[in-house]
């Protein structure tokens, strides 16, 4: 009797065990799985990656390395502490740490690092983009010093968008264009958002010249707040900033709903051009009907 209620103690230890290591490792596999932290781990001079497979960890290194010393030379900063890139390849896992259906990459710059999403078509200049939040706040050594909508816009502007520039101005436009007090971002941030942004820091560039807008960043580096560095550089106050670009903005406006005006016109031009030829092919049709047989034209 003793034996067998020894075997059974035994089996019962056993069944616990096996519960036990069985939920643990459920437990580990689903933090993994939402921290996004994978074996595949690459390090290299300035970045260490993380991601499932090697061959995915290499390719994103080489386009970190190849990047960030373009960066740190138009920021004028420079890190020793190597960057962390945790690549998610499932948006729910990563959507859900970003807190956004829309983000494809999230920049932790205390953290010195960058959670992207893989697999897009445009992922260098994500990459681009995440690496320049890291070194701008970094840089500024405070999240607060620098407004969202120069945070955000540098960021678009020097991911070097290129063909998209076009899409972005065209979505910014879609919502109107607010002033730069009022493009404040807490969590919600939204594509509009960022195109608006954009818009702000390209016209900032067009008007006074690439380097005295990244002049800006520098004089905060050294010290200054934003609204010093706005008004020692390009030698206006943040309100007259805001004046002008309200002005530029609007002018902008003016100019969309005029090129829709011009294609509705266009438009209505080639259909009238198919539409004529073809009502008069379907009267002449309609009189040739009432001809008389022996009708000589």
């Amino acid at each position: 009797m003793q034996s067998l209620l020894l075997d059974f103690t035994l089996i019962k230890r056993f069944i616990f065990a096996v519960v036990v290591v069985a939920i643990v490792s459920l437990a580990f596999s689903g933090l993994a799985k939402a921290a996004g932290f994978w074996a595949a781990r690459v390090e290299g001079d300035r970045a260490i990656v993380y991601s499932q497979n090697f061959k995915q960890s290499k390719q994103i290194l080489a386009q970190v390395e190849q990047n960030l010393p373009n960066l740190e030379r138009k920021l004028n900063y420079y890190d020793k502490n190597k960057i962390r890139v945790f690549v998610y390849n499932e948006a729910s896992n990563f959507r859900t740490l970003a807190g956004s259906s829309e983000a494809v990459g999230e920049a932790e710059p205390f953290a010195n690092q960058i959670d992207i999403l893989a697999n897009q078509p445009n992922l260098a200049m994500i990459i681009r983009h995440e690496l320049a939040h890291i070194l701008l706040i970094r840089s500024a050594h405070s999240p607060t010093a620098i407004p969202f909508w120069f945070n955000e816009g540098l960021a678009i502007y020097l991911s070097d968008p290129g063909y998209r520039t076009a899409d972005y101005e065209n979505l910014a436009l879609k919502s109107g264009l607010p002033s730069m007090q009022d493009l404040v971002v807490d969590s919600n941030q939204t594509a509009t958002n960022s195109a608006q942004a954009y818009l702000m820091v390209q016209f900032i560039a067009n008007r006074w010249g690439e380097d005295k807008l990244l002049n800006i960043v520098n004089r905060i580096h050294k010290g200054e707040n934003f609204s010093l560095a706005v008004r020692n550089e390009l030698g206006v106050s943040l309100e007259s900033l805001n004046h002008l670009w309200k002005r530029y903005g609007a002018k902008k406006v003016r100019a969309s709903w005029f090129l829709t005006l011009r294609q509705i016109g266009w438009l209505a031009i080639g259909l009238a051009a198919l539409l004529v030829p073809l009502a008069w092919l379907k009267k002449r049709k309609e009189l040739a009907k009432d001809e008389p047989e022996d009708f000589i034209p």
